[in-house]
């Protein structure tokens, strides 16, 4: 009996000493690339929120998105039910809305053109926009951007509007940001460099997105023609 209570007493006094409970099991919190589970939840919940998604279903899409459900929005063959697109400064921001509730947002760093023959600079890093006659417009440096509730892709590009057609120059300074997995730096390339009668000029930058439970191939896109320019995504 004495051997059997020194024992016990050794034990105890062991796991006080590690601030151990008796019993307790060894948890682990997973790894799911943006934090602790707890604050992935919020960060994607929040941002379902503050894009105008009820509490409860942005409840449900960050749980879903956790364990490994992605929304409709991320879907190939998926289409909005909603779509709005406004001017907010020097961004066009398209936001998409889907019957699950998921929502995603494309942002286009594209300043007013000025009256031909100017030229207008934003601030040093940031897009510029030069007009150089009437039916010609440059822009460089200018951020394309895919955002959803857990990853944003995005680069830089140059393009051209002149005389009805468009040409993508350059692109540079990709990003990527993840939340509940990880996303590989954008490779981008330039698919079609000028607007012929295949399509657009079109440029884009593919990522792989990993989450505890799968992969995904996901990708920017930028297409300009003469008088537009337009982003969209692929698998997020």
């Amino acid at each position: 009996m004495k051997k059997i209570w020194a024992n016990c007493a050794l034990t105890l006094a062991i796991a006080g000493a590690l601030a151990i409970p008796l019993g307790a099991p060894n948890e682990a919190k997973a790894d799911d690339g943006g934090g602790d589970s707890g604050q992935a939840y919020s960060q994607i919940h929040d941002w379902y929120v503050g894009h105008g998604v009820p509490d409860k279903v942005a409840s449900r899409l960050a749980a879903d998105i956790l364990h490994g459900k992605m929304p409709q929005s991320s879907q190939p063959n998926a289409n909005p039910v909603a779509e709005d697109t406004h001017r907010d400064g020097s961004w066009v921001v398209t936001t998409r809305r889907f019957a699950d509730g998921s929502v995603t947002e494309s942002r286009l760093e594209q300043p007013l053109p000025q009256a031909a023959g100017g030229i207008t600079t934003l601030s040093v890093g940031a897009c510029e926009g030069t007009i150089r006659g009437t039916n010609y417009t440059n822009y460089k440096n200018c951020r394309v951007e895919e955002t959803s509730a857990y990853l944003i892709l995005s680069f830089r590009a140059d393009y051209t509007q002149a005389y009805g057609i468009g040409v993508v120059d350059a692109l540079r300074q990709p990003y990527e940001w993840a939340v509940g997995g990880t996303a590989s730096t954008p490779s981008l390339s330039i698919s079609r460099k000028s607007q012929s009668s295949s399509g657009p000029a079109t440029a884009v930058g593919k990522s792989l997105y990993k989450t505890p439970y799968s992969s995904a191939n996901v990708s920017i896109t930028l297409k300009v023609t003469g008088t537009s320019a337009s982003s969209s995504r692929s698998g997020f």
